[in-house]
């Protein structure tokens, strides 16, 4: 198999004095529920955490589901409930956090975290400051732009987690080509391998084991066009009748698309609305075959997490997908958009038996190779102690 493009050059090239000494990094990001960059802070954080450097993180806002697994672990997790109208008391109250952990790294990840971690970052003296883009930004917004190109400025570098975002921010001259790099979404891989939960799991959704059961993670939100997905699942029905489909995650469209699935005859018997669930590795090993029908993407955890699991799948050729998943290699592609494809693919993974085993075992290699939690954060670190190191070189000069 060839190696998918996006992780062709996650080849580790230490630093000069990689992995020889304590970092202290503050992570800020605006809340911690279960989501896909919210779940990237708490992997790598808790990577970094393990490796022995100082690991502190900072919600702009509430805390969010995802802060009690890091003080778990014995991460610091601070939060500064910053609102609008008190907004210079919460910026205050994040200078005086910075003053306090004396942190050698600031990263920021998402929207406000980006923009007041990297300002406020620098007016308390944080020697590096960098960000990760986890996704595409919105398109055709002027001030959105001009904000990134504002914000960026203060920043001395940025992680693009695809080379589609990478290229996308370069297009819209958000920074110069040597600021942004590309380094992977990364997964703990051994979180989902060694889960066995399969049976168990699906008696306690009510899912007989020979049922077909089809599966999406994904915020309800327009761009994961979940009702695509539901579509689909009336179509797939009306071969396999016995299939089953659940809809993993919460977001505003939750009524509109629970309407929907009422409309096409889906629920309650087919499709179930699980909601925001921590217990994701049981719920992908229950799956037979995972999905997502999303029309944007940057690239999604989600995917991955699944893949890690060695879950088939079908997903939708947008954003950085195809430069991960190899259409009838480790996955099937299809165009966003599409109910009728979609379905047809998921019923070409039920029907073959090999085809299912074969890309169910190639994802995993795949997620392993590319983008396992030891693989991505060595490639931080490294990043991490090369800019130290040039901050302290100038400082010298």
């Amino acid at each position: 198999m060839n190696t998918p493009a996006i992780t062709r050059d996650i080849q580790y090239h230490p630093a000069i004095g990689d992995q020889a000494r304590s970092i202290n990094v503050l992570h800020i990001i605006c809340s911690l529920p279960v989501g896909g960059a919210e779940n990237q802070v708490v992997t790598l954080a808790s990577a970094l955490h393990k490796e022995n450097h100082e690991v502190h993180v900072c919600c702009l806002r509430r805390e969010g589901a995802q802060a009690t697994t890091l003080r778990g672990r014995g991460i610091p997790v601070f939060a500064l409930h910053m609102r609008k109208r008190y907004l210079p008391i919460g910026l205050y109250r994040l200078y005086r956090l910075m003053k306090r952990v004396k942190p050698q790294i600031v990263h920021t990840h998402l929207g406000e975290a980006d923009l007041w971690g990297k300002l406020v970052g620098r007016l308390a003296g944080v020697p590096v400051i960098l960000s990760t883009l986890h996704g595409m930004p919105p398109q055709n917004q002027r001030y959105q732009w001009f904000i990134e190109r504002f914000a960026n400025r203060y920043a001395d570098k940025i992680i693009a987690v695809s080379e589609e975002i990478r290229q996308c921010y370069l297009a819209n001259r958000a920074a110069p080509p040597e600021k942004i790099i590309t380094i992977p979404t990364t997964v703990d891989t051994d979180k989902f391998r060694a889960v066995d939960s399969r049976n168990q799991t699906r008696r306690q959704l009510g899912v007989e084991p020979s049922c077909p059961l089809i599966g999406v993670v994904a915020r309800l939100v327009p761009e994961k066009r979940l009702d695509i997905f539901l579509e689909a699942a009336q179509k797939i029905r009306e071969v396999v009748p016995s299939a089953r489909f659940l809809i993993i995650g919460d977001g505003i469209l939750r009524k509109e698309l629970h309407d929907r699935a009422a409309q096409l005859g889906l629920v309650p018997d087919c499709v179930a609305f699980l909601g925001s669930r921590q217990d994701i590795p049981d719920l992908l090993s229950a799956l037979d075959i995972f999905v997502l029908s999303s029309e944007t993407e940057g690239l999604p955890v989600s995917m991955l997490e699944a893949m890690a699991a060695s879950r088939p799948m079908v997903v939708t050729r947008v954003g950085a997908i195809p430069q991960v998943i190899q259409d009838g290699c480790n996955g099937l592609l299809v165009s966003p958009h599409d109910p009728h494809a979609l379905a047809k693919a998921v019923l070409r993974i039920l029907e073959d038996g090999v085809l299912r085993e074969s890309v169910s075992r190639q994802a995993c290699r795949t997620v392993e190779a590319g983008f396992s939690t030891t693989v991505v954060t060595r490639r931080i670190v490294a990043l991490y102690n090369a800019l130290l190191e040039k901050r302290q070189g100038n400082l010298v000069s």
